[in-house]
């Protein structure tokens, strides 16, 4: 696919099922040059995060994923970033009908940026994996284990580029990931996806839901229990509740 020739379905992906919304609602992504519509988006629910987080927190206790050497998800991480090379132009095209820049912008640019994010961390954790400071008789050391679930909240304005800013360190570190794309830009977040999957991801490592922030799908994204980490771009306004929300859940 190298361009959308008419509307097409946009379904979360939670592990390797791509989902509606539980309550079957939707919403519209539109090209910003010509307002014609590209997708019709699922539009998450609670629900859905939640199920989400739950997929994510089994691929974290039960699958290979943590358990594997920084050099063994590095492998995996790299074909990702070849598979996104061969789909180059398509995601650019994708890009540019989503988020309304240029193709030169899409092409040369963000997506390009996409395969070194991931092959940036991947190569980087080898060089993270620990710390040790020998004291006479004694020696401290840091290690760096995977933490658990990481919800990922990323913008609209670099989409995929600053959504692999967030996803390749988690997944490179170990981590499981529920990245919630903005959803003015949505087209690219289930592509790269679909892609990962293909190019050897375990399912389950990487979800995503789409929708909106308050009380839907958001909401378990920055106040479940079950998740370890949260990243997000946007309003500083936004981070402050979504700080507020992850500190009111894990206070002991």
């Amino acid at each position: 696919m190298t361009a959308i020739n008419a509307p097409i379905e946009i379904r979360h992906l939670i592990g390797d099922e791509w989902k509606t919304a539980s309550d079957g609602s939707t919403f519209e992504s539109r090209d910003p040059h010509d307002g014609s519509l590209l997708a019709t988006v699922a539009r998450g629910t609670a629900d859905d995060g939640s199920a989400a987080i739950s997929v994510a927190r089994k691929a974290f206790d039960d699958g290979p994923w943590p358990q594997m050497s920084p050099k063994e998800r590095a492998k995996v991480l790299h074909a990702v970033a070849d598979a996104v090379d061969d789909h180059r132009e398509e995601l650019a095209q994708l890009e540019t009908r989503d988020g309304g820049k240029t193709i030169t912008q899409s092409l040369h640019a963000e997506i390009p940026r996409v395969a070194h994010n991931l092959r940036f961390f991947a190569d980087y954790v080898a060089m993270a994996a620990n710390e040790a400071y020998p004291d006479g008789d004694l020696l401290s050391y840091v290690l760096y284990p995977p933490a658990g679930v990481v919800s990922a909240i990323s913008p609209w304005n670099a989409p995929l580029m600053l959504a692999t800013w967030k996803i390749a360190p988690a997944l490179a570190f170990g981590n499981t990931v529920v990245l919630k794309p903005a959803p003015q830009t949505p087209l690219t977040a289930n592509r790269f996806a679909e892609i990962a999957l293909e190019a050897g991801l375990p399912a389950g490592v990487l979800n995503v839901v789409h929708g909106f922030g308050g009380e839907a799908v958001a909401g378990p994204l920055t106040s479940d229990p079950r998740i370890h980490r949260i990243t997000f771009t946007g309003s500083s306004a936004t981070g402050l509740k979504i700080l507020q929300a992850g500190t009111l859940q894990h206070t002991p």
